[in-house]
């Protein structure tokens, strides 16, 4: 699953990232996912996962609160991991540069009365497996439990077109935040993510469940 994840993820694959690389990335969001039963993932009849959704919460922070992300071996981890990041803080590369704890600004975009939501941190199918509607059918999987958990908030990171137009058109999020990647460059100015899917963009989506 983790090389159909690189091989169709853009960001991973207008860096050139191998599996390798993502490997310790993509455990850190399988840890963070299954801190609580949020998740969930299909197998074939071989009992071979060939899709997942894999989610978290993100809790609204206290005052003065601060969030440290990691420091990755690999560069290319880096990059993408601010991208991301950069998202959900809605701050500029030359803040991240600067500031060693960005407050998480993602809480100014959505109601204030929202405290908790779900995070989408990665969907993804097995490119021998698309067009089967799984990844919609993943993202409305058992979102009646949230409530649970005193949450009714989506979000997500959307860094491929496919999970844009999934997560806009199909599943209903509303886009909230945009970073276009002609904004997002390197020291020397330079573009560092140009991809080859059609999207110019990451965007941050919501939604509110009923």
């Amino acid at each position: 699953m983790l090389e159909h994840f690189v091989a169709d993820e853009p960001l991973c694959r207008v860096l050139k990232m191998s599996p390798k690389e993502a490997d310790v990335v993509v455990g850190d969001v399988v840890n963070a996912c299954l801190q609580k039963p949020i998740s969930y993932a299909i197998k074939n009849e071989e009992d071979r996962i060939v899709a997942a959704r894999l989610c978290h919460f993100l809790d609204r922070p206290k005052k003065n609160e601060v969030s440290e992300g990691p420091n990755y071996e690999s560069w290319k981890a880096n990059k993408i991991f601010n991208f991301l990041r950069a998202m959900e803080e809605k701050v500029l590369f030359k803040i991240l540069k600067i500031a060693k704890n960005p407050l998480f600004q993602i809480w100014d975009l959505i109601p204030p009365e929202v405290n908790t939501v779900m995070n989408i941190s990665m969907l993804a199918v097995d490119q021998n497996y698309t067009r089967r509607g799984f990844g919609l059918q993943l993202l409305e999987h058992n979102l009646k439990d949230l409530k649970n958990y005193g949450c009714k908030d989506v979000t997500a990171e959307c860094t491929a077109l496919y999970s844009q137009n999934l997560l806009i058109n199909k599943f209903g999020c509303k886009p909230i935040y945009d970073i276009f990647h002609k904004e997002w460059l390197d020291e020397e100015g330079k573009m560092i993510f140009e991809c080859d899917d059609g999207t110019n963009r990451g965007t941050l989506v919501y939604k509110h469940l009923d």
